[in-house]
């Protein structure tokens, strides 16, 4: 009795360190698989934020991208101003253009009326000195004439109507000598108003130059 007792306990016990082999096998088996899942996992994981890191590093970090931000505004603002200045000066350079473009037309009809003036001026004065050289020859040979006039009227036993026409042809050769001089006299203050003119004129030509560079210089 005490021997199937004893072996019956003894059965159980191997049943039990069986079962126990049994079953540490299988939780090992189990564990082992369960941790492979986990390697498994965690190597797919560890790639995966390889994976975003290497992503990450492209982009920059919200602080880079709020100061990018600021600075892109910034440049923003400037570029605005920058254009506004521009604006105003391209304002500025089209209407110093016109003004330009104005002083030139006038600057050439200044220069053509000079042109004409000068010649005018010039064709004056060339008969000016024509007229005067002919006045004073003519008042030289008015003088002679005069002269020789005279010397007739003084000679005795001329007849009295010819001494009488000679006095009266004197008195008109002098009148013609005094109009030629008063003649001569009128040319000598034309041509100094010409003079006058011409000077005037040059310094109306650079009192209007000396505006415009005013003008654009300002």
């Amino acid at each position: 009795m005490i021997i199937w007792t004893l072996l019956g306990a003894v059965i159980s016990v191997a049943l039990i360190i069986a079962s126990l082999k049994y079953l540490k096998k299988s939780v090992a088996s189990s564990i082992q698989a369960e941790k492979n899942v986990i390697v498994n996992k965690v190597t797919e994981v560890v790639a995966h934020l390889d994976t975003l890191a290497s992503v990450h590093e492209g982009f920059a970090s919200k602080a880079q991208l709020d100061s990018l931000t600021g600075r892109v505004s910034e440049i923003k603002a400037n570029l605005e101003k920058e254009k506004a200045v521009l604006s105003q000066v391209e304002e500025k350079l089209g209407g110093a253009q016109k003004i330009v473009e104005e002083k030139e037309a006038v600057q050439q009809d200044i220069k053509s009326a000079k042109e004409e003036d000068e010649i005018k001026l010039e064709q004056l004065l060339g008969a000016y000195d024509s007229v005067s050289n002919e006045t004073i020859e003519l008042e030289q040979k008015l003088a002679a004439t005069l002269k020789n006039l005279d010397s007739m009227a003084e000679e005795t036993g001329i007849d009295p109507n010819l001494k009488l026409m000679l006095e009266e042809l004197s008195s008109v050769l002098t009148n013609a000598g005094s109009r030629l001089r008063d003649l001569l006299t009128e040319y000598q203050s034309v041509n100094e108003r010409i003079q006058t003119l011409k000077s005037q004129h040059e310094d109306l030509e650079e009192e209007y130059t000396r505006l415009v560079e005013q003008q654009l210089g300002e």
